[in-house]
């Protein structure tokens, strides 16, 4: 039994020596893995963290458009608004400059009639002189004569001298 026993020692001796290195070499390799496992879960985060950061860059450099953009926007309301303002004020300057010009207009049409009468009263043509006094006051003409004399404080005023011819006339306005 002795060698029995001394087989079985040998034996238990071999295999106590075939399993210690198997199981420093699964712990070697468990170890590997998880290095591995631990390098992958790094690397991995690290992409990710790599795609944050440019999608973050992207929402910033997003935003920044989105500013310009804005403060753009504002800067062409404003614009449209001075625009605006500016239009107003020229169709205001336009209207009154159309008035003046309507009452220049009638002013000068007015006076031609006058110098018309005229001639026809220094002519002796009484009949053509009312004639035209008539189609002056029809047209609405006889308010337009200046009060005032053109030559500055000498002489009458054109409708002083249109009221004077219809007081030569004897003319009487219909009512």
């Amino acid at each position: 039994m002795s060698r029995n026993h001394s087989g079985d020692l040998q034996h238990q001796a071999e295999h106590s020596r075939f399993r210690r290195p198997p199981v420093l070499s699964y712990l070697v390799i468990l170890f590997a893995v998880a290095f591995l496992l631990l390098l992958l879960a790094y690397f991995q985060q690290q992409r990710a963290s790599d795609q944050t950061s440019d999608a973050l860059k992207q929402s910033v450099s997003a935003v920044g458009a989105i500013e310009n953009m804005m403060s753009e926007n504002e800067a062409l309301r404003q614009e449209v608004e001075a625009l605006k303002e500016s239009r107003q004020e020229l169709e205001g300057q336009y209207l009154a400059e159309a008035q003046a010009h309507r009452e220049l207009e009638e002013q000068a049409a007015a006076l031609d009639y006058l110098w018309r009468i005229q001639r026809f009263w220094d002519r002796g043509s009484r009949t053509e002189a009312l004639k035209l006094v008539k189609e002056l006051e029809e047209k609405g003409l006889a308010s337009s004569l200046p009060r005032t004399s053109p030559s500055g404080a000498e002489g009458s005023s054109p409708l002083d001298q249109y009221n004077a011819l219809l007081d030569a006339l004897d003319y009487r306005a219909e009512p």
